[in-house]
C-alpha cells in the first residue's frame, strides 16, 4: 500500500513540475507578433503629433505611423523611408531614412 502511495505522489508531483512548462510554452508563441515593413516617400510630418505620413510605393495610399521624437527629428518630407510596425497598428517600431547612394552599392 505504501509503494502505490509513493507511486501515486510521484506522479502527481511529476504532473504538477510539466503542466507549467507547457502553460508557459503556449503564451510565448501568442507574445510573438508579426511585424510590416512599409516602403515609401515622406509626405508630411505633424511634429507637435508626432506623426509621420508615409505613401506606401505598393499601393500608393498615404499611412499615418506615430514615431519617436528621434525619429522624427531626423526626417525631411519627400525622403523614401523604411517603416516597421507590429501588424494592426500604426505606432511605429523604427523608421530608417533609406538613402538612394546605398541602393546603388
Amino acid at each position: 500500500m505504501k509503494k502505490i502511495l509513493a507511486i501515486v505522489i510521484s506522479l502527481l508531483f511529476i504532473s504538477a513540475m510539466v503542466t507549467p512548462a507547457f502553460a508557459q510554452a503556449k503564451q510565448h508563441k501568442k507574445a510573438e507578433v508579426a511585424i510590416e515593413v512599409i516602403h515609401g516617400t515622406v509626405a508630411s510630418i505633424d511634429i507637435a503629433k508626432k506623426e509621420i505620413v508615409v505613401q506606401d510605393e505598393k499601393t500608393g495610399q498615404n499611412k499615418t505611423f506615430i514615431v519617436s521624437e528621434k525619429a522624427i527629428s531626423a526626417l525631411k518630407g519627400g525622403e523614401k523611408v523604411k517603416v516597421k510596425v507590429k501588424a494592426g497598428s500604426n505606432a511605429a517600431e523604427s523608421v530608417k531614412v533609406i538613402n538612394a547612394e546605398s541602393k546603388k552599392k
